[in-house]
């Protein structure tokens, strides 16, 4: 939100009225919408409008503006400040544009805006007298950091200039938008207003207007100051340079005491320390409020505020301490505020009541005590502020939606006991005591007393911090005696219930005997526990608890369950020693008491993993030979007796003869490559053997065997390359037989012996051979047709290497060549032409050339060069006389000696083409269309539209636009009602096909126009525009000629006869179209204008709609609005033409006139009630604006008066019909000269206006006038 302005009013009771109706018309001219994109776009508006300079605004004296040209920007003019639209208006009324070559000088009736006015409009001070200059520009606007300017902030260099901020480049220079002068930019202007990328000048003060500074905005003083009581009012203190503070109040527009010429921004501000008082803008620098750091170092306490609370802990205490240090980047004193709630509750962004501090320096650990919290877990979260206003983001405690403490002040529930029963008997000298569960926020623990008397003075089970319900007693009891027992919960932090109610209970005898079997063993072992190749397994286990104590040793069976007690064997050991058989083999186990209690049911199992039979592998068969010094060695291995292959050994030999070498050991690879350099440098021509062993999980391994599992000879040797030779076929060389055939020398291998030959026959040149063999002959024999081939030979051997491949071009040719004749000359006239003839192939001789044109006798020959033997040119010389088709021959032989004799043609023509035309309606002419029908004569066809114009007697050639092909043409033209009188000649040029230029009209040459009206009998004229003017006869006594053409919108009187009707609020100018016609008549005999007319003559003048929406394009008049006007040039104003008709499906306006002028079309739309009209300007400055005009009466109102009143209802002064209130076109008007009836100047001030007639309802509304 921007500032809202105030006033300082000081009211007194009399006059309360009068001073709030001038506030608020101050307000209305001062507290404007201002936003930073508006001024930037108002800026962009000045910087791309585009204007045509004419000789008026161009002037060397005051400034380097070109007469003719177009240029975008305002110019700049020394004090200037107008809108885009004034500045326009000037323009087309020839202002001087601007006067930068004149420094300090200001000419306010000239065109443009200089700096400051440029920044005054862009900002909302539109007019001249709200106009601020740089020096008093700092009097509305603040100081602030280069840093923190922003778009529609200024650039001030005081008394000198100013600049609009519009935003950083990346690389940190600034775009401005400025009215500056010593440009140089194409089609900008030369001094005005302009976007630039500027470096940063500190002569320059960034400052920002007073509607972007809001209240609590941080400040810093630029100079010492006094503090006032009121803006303008007495002094209470002063504040010193540097001085930080906040805004509290304003901003209020008032004088300063030191400064009774000029009004100040005014700010009430609360400075740091404790001064507050009402200071200037002017000395005020905007600073940044950055947000405060989110507290550091946050923890919660118990009340003592030292002991800390880990998370998630319950505490037995109601009060809790929240702890957090705070920090500030602008050094602000800052304050923490603190969320805490129930963990089952959200946040809400707003500080719990009574959890916010005091503000306090930067850096400072601040404490909150909360206290009378409820049994409840919570969770919180904290932020800072600074004394402005600025916050951190909230920061959650310990992470998010978890439990940050517990509070928990409450004792758990007392047990209720469960068994033994009150006054129960028991055989057990042990007995089990059980109570009901209790639950507690931090969890509970029991404590439990056993005495022989009701006071538990003496208990002989006394326990405490019991986890879970129940309890057996460790010791036996006495045997007839009577025991008390009773049970107390204690929470998680130490909060214990009361002891339960006690029960009692009887011991009436010793327990029955043992006779049960001990439960099974528990957490049995197996040594070794895995698969081993010894059948020797230790067993080891845990006993149970038992009374009689469990005996050494177990009972055991391995395969299935045992039947009975004794289907096992019994081994008095712990652990036991056992032999078992290979696989996998459960043990069962089972135990016996001191007692002899056993039972073959309650036994434990465990696995026996036995193997003691090696595996088996061997290396798999590998090809015979190998062409790489690397190859893959793959193995296979299986172990039956269970316990699955470990790894592998692998060896290897080099030749028969050599000895095992180790090359992979204990490797759980099933393949690896061997070679090139490891585990032995792998050599051509050698033969390697391979051979395996496997182990398995039990350790069992298998032995080598005694002969290789496979081998492998190594052959990367290519064999030798062939020489291949054709007997009928030269290699490279053009030969006319079809049945090539080729032989080569055999190939040889010293290792793996030659496998075959590998061979093609393609039209590829760099055909890659697979490694296929097709033969092991060294010979071949094809048929082929015509081409370029290629024979492709390769060797391979047993090993699968290749030679390289052998490649043998030869080339087939039995056809004849062919040619292609060309003539880029064709039709061809007189001189020197160019032949081309192209071969398919290349010629073994230069061709013979012959050409003879239609009639000749005899052909010439034609000298053909060339640099290929391929494409061939020569030149022959056209001989006039013998038009028509001339003749080519060749004859060519090629490289393999074939024969062709080829024949082409080509057209001469020498004559040039004539023309002959003809119009409708003939001749002559009157103004209007008329049709053209072009007809040429020529052997050949036109080779481009012929260039047909016409040229009136003493006038300038008009060119007619031609539709049509080859010999046949039309046109239309227009014979506009400026077009002169007399004869008219057409001019032609044509070119045809052979580029014969002819120029001749054999008929149609010329023609008459006659533009004239005949008095007798009357006419039409009419331009090509759609303008026509239609006179009956009759009109005039003599023969008529009429002119009509397009008046000059920017004419002085025009723009008069515009500024004019301003305050006629019924009509306005149509804007942006050209609707403006200047239409004269003379007679034809005397040459004199003629004025008037005998009787009434149509004008009719289009308007474009083109879209018919009933609207006239490139505006918002409706078709119905629309009226003829024509130019009073003795008042230099518009009368309107009270018979004009719209024709809304045509898009014309007529009218019958008596007389001829310059006409128009405008927009009517008169008021139709009192309630429409309205004073302007308002408020009225009289030395200015002369004239407050209350406007827009509607024309039909009956005796109309305008009564003034001030505002104590006093009548100052009457406006009557024609004393002060005029007819205009449209509407009525009053105007008040600001004087009363005793022709004295009023008060300035605030009046009311009455608007009164016979016929309509009356209208008031306030007026202020100010001298």
């Amino acid at each position: 939100m921007g500032a809202t302005i105030k006033m300082i009013l000081k009211i007194k009771p009399f006059c309360f009225f009068i001073q709030f109706t001038l506030y608020l018309i101050f307000l209305l001219n001062n507290c404007f919408s201002l936003t930073r994109s508006g001024i930037i776009s108002s800026a962009a508006s000045y910087i791309n409008h585009s204007w045509y300079c004419y000789s008026g605004n161009a002037n060397n004296t005051y400034n380097n503006l070109v007469a003719g040209r177009s240029y975008k920007g305002i110019a700049y003019n020394w004090g200037g400040t107008e809108s885009t639209s004034q500045f326009q208006t000037k323009i087309n009324n020839n202002v001087i544009a601007g006067d930068s070559k004149i420094f300090e000088a200001s000419h306010f009736d000239f065109a443009g805006v200089d700096c400051s006015g440029y920044v005054s409009q862009c900002w909302g001070y539109t007019s001249l007298s709200e106009k601020y200059s740089t020096a008093t520009l700092p009097y509305i606007s603040m100081v602030l950091n280069y840093e923190d300017l922003e778009p529609g902030d200024i650039v001030n260099y005081e008394s000198s200039h100013v600049r609009i901020f519009e935003g950083f480049t990346d690389d940190g220079r600034t775009y401005v938008n400025e009215s500056t002068v010593g440009l140089n930019i194409s089609g900008v202007v030369p001094a005005g207003t302009v976007r630039r990328i500027l470096s940063r000048d500190n002569n320059y003060t960034p400052r920002r207007h007073y509607n972007f500074i809001e209240l609590n905005t941080k400040v810093k003083t630029t100079l010492g100051m006094n503090l006032r009581t009121t803006p303008g009012g007495s002094v209470i203190g002063s504040i010193s340079l540097g001085a930080t503070g906040k805004i509290i109040d304003g901003p209020i527009y008032a004088y300063s005491p030191d400064d009774s010429l000029h009004k100040y921004i005014w700010w009430n501000v609360n400075f740091d320390n404790g001064s507050v008082g009402w200071v200037v803008i002017r000395y005020l620098k905007f600073l940044p409020n950055n947000s405060p750091d989110i507290p550091a170092s946050a923890n919660q306490y118990k009340s003592d505020y030292l002991t800390a609370i880990p998370e998630t802990t319950v505490i037995a205490e109601d009060d809790v301490v929240l702890k957090a240090t705070l920090n500030d980047s602008d050094g602000d004193k800052v304050r923490l505020e603190i969320e805490l709630q129930k963990t089952s509750e959200i946040f809400t962004g707003i500080p719990t009541d009574g959890m916010i501090s005091n503000f306090v320096a930067s850096g400072t650990r601040v404490a909150i005590l909360r206290s009378n919290l409820l049994n409840s877990g919570y969770h919180w979260q904290y932020r800072a502020k600074d004394s402005y206003g600025a916050v951190s983001d909230w920061q959650e405690f310990q992470g998010l939606n978890n439990k940050d403490f517990i509070v928990d002040t409450s004792p758990p529930q007392v047990p209720t006991l469960v068994s033994p029963a009150n006054y129960s008997q028991t055989i057990s000298l042990k007995p089990t005591f059980d109570w009901m569960d209790i639950t507690d926020i931090s969890g509970v623990k029991y404590n439990l007393q056993v005495a022989n008397n009701s006071n538990f003075s003496s208990p002989v089970v006394n326990v405490i911090n019991l986890s879970t319900s129940q309890y057996t007693a460790a010791t036996a009891l006495a045997v007839n005696t009577t025991y008390y027992w009773h049970v107390q919960s204690v929470d998680g932090v130490a909060n214990s219930s009361s002891w339960s109610a006690y029960r009692n209970l009887v011991i009436i005898s010793t327990e029955v005997p043992d006779i049960i079997a001990p439960e099974p063993p528990s957490n049995i072992s197996v040594s070794p526990n895995s698969w081993t190749n010894t059948n020797s397994f230790s067993i080891n286990w845990t006993n149970p608890n038992n009374d009689s104590g469990i005996k050494t040793g177990a009972w055991y069976k391995i395969g299935t369950e045992p039947a009975s007690n004794s289907d096992g064997i019994w081994q008095a050991n712990n652990p036991i020693v056992i032999m078992s058989s290979e696989g996998i083999k459960t043990i069962h186990i089972w135990l016996e008491d001191n007692l002899g209690n056993k039972s073959y049911l309650n036994y434990s199992t465990a696995e026996l993993y036995l193997d003691q039979t090696a595996p088996m592998s061997s290396v798999q068969s590998l090809n015979q030979y190998v062409n790489t010094n690397s190859f893959n060695i793959n193995w296979l291995g299986n172990d039956a007796t269970g316990s699955q292959l470990r790894s592998f050994d692998v060896q290897y030999k080099v030749g028969s003869t050599g000895t095992w070498n180790d090359w992979l050991t204990n490797t759980e690879l099933d393949s690896s490559y061997f070679g090139p350099t490891l585990p032995v440098l792998v050599q051509d021509g050698q033969t390697y053997y391979f051979r395996s062993r496997s182990k398995d999980n039990a350790e069992n391994v298998e032995s080598y065997p005694n002969t290789a599992d496979a081998s492998i000879t190594v052959d990367t040797s290519v064999p030798s390359i062939s020489v291949v030779t054709s007997s009928a076929h030269q290699e490279n060389t053009p030969i006319a037989n079809n049945n090539p055939s080729f032989t080569w020398t055999a190939s040889s291998d010293s290792i793996s012996d030659i496998l075959g030959y590998s061979y093609e026959v393609n039209q590829i040149e760099n055909y890659d051979l697979d490694l296929s063999t097709e033969t092991t002959s060294t010979s071949a024999s094809f048929t082929k047709s015509d081409g370029i081939y290629w024979f492709h030979l390769r060797v391979i051997d047993k090993a699968g290497n290749s030679s390289n491949t052998v490649r043998y071009k030869f080339i087939i040719d039995t056809t004849s060549p062919f040619f292609e004749i060309t003539s880029y000359d064709d039709p061809a006239s007189i001189g020197n032409i160019s032949l081309n003839v192209t071969a398919n192939e290349r010629l073994k001789q230069t061709p013979l050339v012959s050409v003879k044109q239609n009639g000749q006798v005899t052909s010439s020959i034609i000298t053909m060069i060339s640099s290929d033997d391929i494409v061939w040119i020569g030149t022959y010389t056209v001989v006039s006389g013998y038009d028509g088709l001339a003749a080519i021959n060749v004859s060519g032989t090629d490289i393999a000696n074939n024969i062709s004799i080829s024949s082409g043609s080509f057209v001469v023509d020498t004559i040039v083409p004539t023309a002959s035309i003809s119009i409708l309606p003939t001749s002559p002419l009157k103004t209007g269309r008329f049709d053209i029908a072009l007809t040429i004569t020529d052997t050949n066809n036109t080779l481009q539209t012929p260039d047909l114009r016409y040229t009136p007697l003493n006038g300038s050639s008009i060119k007619i636009s031609l539709t049509g092909e080859n010999k046949t043409w039309t046109g239309i033209s227009y014979i506009e009602s400026t077009t002169p009188e007399g004869v008219a000649t057409f001019s032609i040029s044509i070119v045809d096909s052979a580029g014969n230029v002819g120029t001749t009209i054999t008929s149609g040459k010329t023609f008459n126009i006659d533009t004239t009206i005949l008095a007798t009998v009357g006419g039409t004229a009419s331009n090509s525009d759609g303008t026509n003017v239609n006179i009956s006869s009759g009109v005039a006594q003599e023969d008529i000629n009429v002119k009509i053409s397009s008046a000059n919108v920017n004419s002085t009187v025009i723009n008069q006869a515009n500024n004019n009707i301003s305050d006629d609020k019924g009509i306005k100018p149509i804007e942006g179209q050209d609707l403006y016609r200047d239409i004269t008549a003379t007679g034809d005999a005397s040459g004199n204008e003629i004025s008037e007319f005998q009787k009434p003559v149509t004008i009719t003048i289009p308007y474009p709609d083109n879209d018919q929406d009933g609207i006239v394009d490139g505006t918002n008049t409706k078709e119905e609005n629309i009226g003829m006007f024509y130019l009073d040039k003795v008042y230099k104003t518009w009368a309107i033409v009270v018979n004009s008709v719209v024709d809304k499906l045509k898009n014309i306006v007529s009218a019958n006139v008596w007389h001829f002028s310059t006409y128009t079309l405008m927009e009517l739309s008169p008021p139709q009630n009192l309630s429409e009209s309205f004073g302007y300007p308002n408020p009225c400055y009289m030395n200015k604006d002369g004239y407050l005009r209350i406007s827009n009466v509607p024309l039909n109102s009956v005796n109309t008066k305008i009564f003034i009143y001030n505002i104590a209802g006093e009548l100052v002064k009457t406006l009557k019909e024609g004393e002060g209130i005029e007819i205009q076109t449209g509407s009525k008007i009053g105007r008040w000269n600001g004087k009363n009836e005793n022709d004295e100047k009023a008060a300035s001030g605030i009046y009311i206006y009455l608007i009164k007639s016979d016929n309509m309802k009356s209208k008031t509304e306030k007026i202020a006038i100010f001298w």
